[in-house]
């Protein structure tokens, strides 16, 4: 790490990692955890306020009912890339309640490996 931000960065992603599971929770869902408790900007994230998963394409009618009720869950924020969507497809959330919005990191939009460096800096700083 070359620098304090990608070591609070990559702080934040073990933190995440020693998360618990909600898998068994939220049929169809793989990897879900709380970001809950981890620092930025100096302060910490607060439980139940963002979750982040492995994959969101494959959940079916009951995970997305439960990503709502039970997770409070009213916006996913889709990182993947152009060919992982049109190969992949996207859940329906809009029937759940549930906003799509897709904020592609590699790919067409982020090509080399500084830009996605920079892209998740900017995202660290609310800048999308």
């Amino acid at each position: 790490m070359n620098n304090e931000s990608d070591d609070s960065l990559a702080m934040a992603a073990s933190s995440v990692a020693g998360a618990p599971c909600l898998d068994s929770e939220i049929p169809g869902a793989v990897n879900l955890r709380d970001v809950g408790g981890i620092r930025a900007g100096g302060v910490g994230v607060r439980g139940g306020l963002l979750f982040r998963s492995g994959l969101t394409h494959q959940l079916e009618a009951e995970g997305l009912e439960r990503l709502r009720a039970r997770l409070g869950i009213r916006t996913v924020i889709d990182l993947r890339s152009d060919a992982e969507l049109h190969q992949d497809g996207v859940a329906a959330f809009a029937r759940h309640g549930i906003e799509h919005r897709r904020i592609a990191v590699y790919g067409v939009t982020a090509v080399t490996p500084g830009e996605r460096r920079e892209r998740f800096h900017q995202m660290a700083r609310g800048e999308f």
